[in-house]
């Protein structure tokens, strides 16, 4: 039998999810350990969250190979505006750069926010949206990046592999979760007054039918009707 290597069984996770080759190289193996959490809510490799959860930014952990390096952390969606129809993607939700190694709270200091958190807001009937947490290590300690339009629209189509290769980042670690977005609603208003509808049916059938008993004479029939649908 085949040794399965950690490596191994987060590659197969990553292609499952669509992230691997799609979003990430193949054959990529994370050389760190990646924890991204909302409050108590913690991102476990394509668990949903919904969007009030991932409203404010989340905490990020991770167990760098070098703690006197520093790293950068992408939030993208390849989804935009829905996975059949990925015209705005990557859309950019979050770039923090210079992150200490060693001082991980920098990861939401104002002075590392290349580009502010937006939480993830999937258009209606979209479906479900992969949103990817790509954690590099950076061959400069103090990159100087160039600034990124903070702008709604300026966030779609970030070529992050290209912005990666430019600014010389190695990518070291990968997490993501999933939102999912249908039109609740409608579908909701639709079942109800389908069976608001059987159910005026339903009383016609038995009032109908306790007519029909009354005047047959059937007066046990009737009764049992009746009790019926006082208890409805």
């Amino acid at each position: 039998m085949p040794l399965i290597t950690p490596d191994m069984n987060i590659q197969h996770m990553l292609k499952e999810g669509g992230i691997m080759p799609e979003v990430i190289d193949e054959g990529f193996c994370p050389e760190t350990l990646l924890m991204v959490n909302y409050g108590s809510s913690d991102v476990q490799m394509g668990n949903h969250l919904t969007t009030a959860q991932t409203a404010e930014a989340p905490q990020v952990q991770f167990l760098p190979a070098d703690e006197e390096a520093s790293y950068t952390l992408f939030l993208v969606d390849p989804d935009a505006p829905s996975k059949s129809d990925p015209k705005n993607a990557p859309w950019r939700h979050w770039v923090v750069v210079n992150i200490p190694g060693g001082q991980q709270v920098q990861v939401n200091a104002a002075s590392n926010q290349l580009t502010n958190y937006m939480g993830p807001a999937p258009p209606p009937g979209s479906g479900d949206h992969r949103y990817i947490f790509l954690l590099y290590k950076q061959t400069n300690k103090e990159h100087p990046f160039e600034a990124l339009a903070q702008g709604v629209q300026d966030r779609r189509t970030f070529d992050f592999k290209q912005y990666a290769a430019t600014n010389q980042l190695e990518l070291v670690a990968s997490d993501r979760h999933r939102r999912r977005r249908y039109r609740y609603r409608r579908r909701h208003r639709r079942s109800r007054s389908i069976v608001e509808r059987k159910m005026k049916d339903c009383k016609k059938a038995i009032v109908g039918h306790d007519k029909q008993d009354a005047q047959d004479g059937d007066k046990e029939s009737a009764t049992l009707r009746l009790s019926f649908k006082a208890i409805a």
